[in-house]
């Protein structure tokens, strides 16, 4: 639980094309390279590009399969100017994706999958009056689209009509009263208005209605981080009223996790584990997790342990043990990430955390093996980098080593909060303060009101001697909502933890 992974992504450049897709574009070549007006291949390999990601050079072949495409095909020119939208929305150029669609629709003003394209377009690119005219074309030609009330609905809402949106929902519901999508997109419509009772309760309708939940469950994590109080509120509310329905503990323990009631979670599993006919590790874990959050650690072993009885191969089951020992007993966290590595060697989180067992363990030719097995399979992975650069300056007193290690860490900079945050800290470990400020500075711009990345910023400062910041931003995580007991006063995992300013 305590552990902070980052997903090891490639490196720029290093992107690498599958055989089939090499040969496919291959031929694509050689045609164009025979007949460079091939307006047909053209278009093609543009699609192709778009696969691959390859975004601007889609764009140069649709434009040029655009120039050589003869007037009289329309269809063709109406496809390629539809692609030429998808291509410019993927590179967020909104409203060159509007112009390209409305020469789409000069082709044929009644196509229904460019209008609703077009109407989307607009709301993106915050232009809700001209989503609203193209999506009442879009109702126009087709009575029941439910595509074209929705999107009315969001336009409304964009433009502060609200009590015309709620009109519109009516006939939502109306016109697909048996799919989940319609209480989703309802969900949507009230969040939108920030109406978070009403968008709870249509997404729980959503979420009961299918197997394929995850659209529901994702949006109330999303207005669950907005209004973490309402939202399980009103959930509890729903569960009190339909006691049969045992699954909705399970969305109940999810969502109070995310939030930090993790005395909620550790009651909702709890009510789970009663309420389902057979017994689930993943319960279990979820309540072990909960209960660790609290500093219940003896709880917490009797859950996880509880979880291994039911699932005794389970990798996952057996690291999260390993993590709720980490910090009071690493020499028995380190025997269980052994364990865990026996049935799966590669396991990238399994050395991860055999190495911060190793650490704390003052086991430090462990330690190195573990990290060197990561960095092997993924040479981008900041957080064994950090850690490789901790192991060099803390238990092997090799400082350069340590900086040479750190530097690597820092170089390895994303988009992302907790990759910046990760690349900030290599480059104040490795002596690179302008570099590790400018770092940090963009995380926090980023990381806006988000509980765990304000605890990860004050985590960042307490670790590069910064007391006064650490304390700063821990209390702003705090007064966002970050509870989590364990992490606050108790975790030891080395290099991301808060000792430097507990008292």
């Amino acid at each position: 639980m305590a552990t902070l992974m980052l997903s090891g992504a490639l490196m720029a450049g290093a992107q690498q094309i599958n055989p089939v897709t090499e040969a496919v574009l291959n031929s694509y070549n050689e045609a164009l390279s025979e007949d460079p007006k091939d307006y047909v291949t053209l278009f093609d390999r543009a699609s192709l590009y778009v696969d691959m990601g390859e975004y601007n050079r889609a764009l140069s072949d649709i434009d040029m399969a655009i120039e050589y495409t003869p007037a009289k095909e329309s269809d063709y020119r109406m496809a390629e100017y539809s692609l030429k939208a998808d291509i410019l929305s993927s590179m967020k150029e909104y409203d060159k994706a509007v112009a390209a669609l409305e020469a789409a629709l000069k082709i044929n003003p009644s196509s229904q999958p460019e209008l609703y394209k077009a109407g989307n377009l607009y709301l993106l690119a915050n232009k809700p009056k001209e989503a609203l005219e193209i999506f009442k074309r879009l109702q126009r030609e087709n009575s029941r689209s439910q595509e074209a009330f929705y999107g009315m609905a969001k336009a409304n809402v964009m433009l502060g009509n609200n009590d015309e949106a709620s009109k519109l929902i009516e006939e939502i519901e109306n016109l697909g009263k048996q799919s989940f999508i319609t209480y989703t997109r309802i969900g949507d419509l009230y969040a939108d208005m920030e109406k978070y009772v009403e968008a709870t309760k249509n997404y729980v309708i959503a979420y009961t209605m299918t197997e394929e939940n995850s659209r529901p469950l994702q949006s109330l994590k999303h207005i669950s981080a907005k209004a973490p109080e309402t939202v399980l509120s009103t959930l509890e509310g729903i569960i009190e009223s339909q006691p049969d329905n045992v699954q909705l503990n399970y969305v109940k323990a999810i969502l109070s996790y995310d939030a930090g009631r993790y005395d909620r979670a550790e009651k909702a599993c709890q009510d789970l584990a009663k309420g389902l006919e057979e017994e689930s590790p993943a319960v279990y874990r979820m309540m072990a997790m909960s209960q660790l959050a609290q500093a219940k650690q003896t709880e917490a072993l009797q859950s996880i342990d509880k979880a291994e009885s039911l699932a005794p191969g389970s990798v996952g089951v057996i690291l999260d043990k390993a993590d709720i020992l980490l910090s009071s007993d690493p020499a028995k966290a380190l025997e269980y990430a052994d364990k865990a590595l026996k049935i799966a060697p590669d396991d990238e989180s399994a050395l991860i955390l055999k190495a911060k067992a190793a650490i704390l363990a003052g086991k430090s030719n462990e330690a190195l093996d573990a990290l060197n097995n990561v960095i092997m399979m993924d040479p981008s992975n900041s957080q064994a980098l950090l850690l490789k650069g901790h192991l060099n300056a803390e238990l092997l007193k090799d400082e350069k080593a340590a900086a040479t290690e750190y530097a690597k860490a820092g170089d390895m900079k994303g988009d992302g909060v907790t990759s910046l945050v990760y690349a900030a800290l290599g480059k104040a470990k490795a002596g690179k303060k302008l570099d590790a400020d400018g770092y940090i500075n963009e995380a926090i711009n980023k990381a806006g009101n988000d509980k765990d990345y304000l605890y990860l910023i004050a985590v960042y400062y307490a670790q590069t001697g910064n007391t006064a910041k650490a304390k700063e931003f821990l209390q702003k995580a705090i007064a966002n909502g970050y509870n989590n007991q364990y992490n606050l006063k108790l975790n030891r995992e080395p290099l991301l933890n808060l000792q430097p300013i507990r008292n």
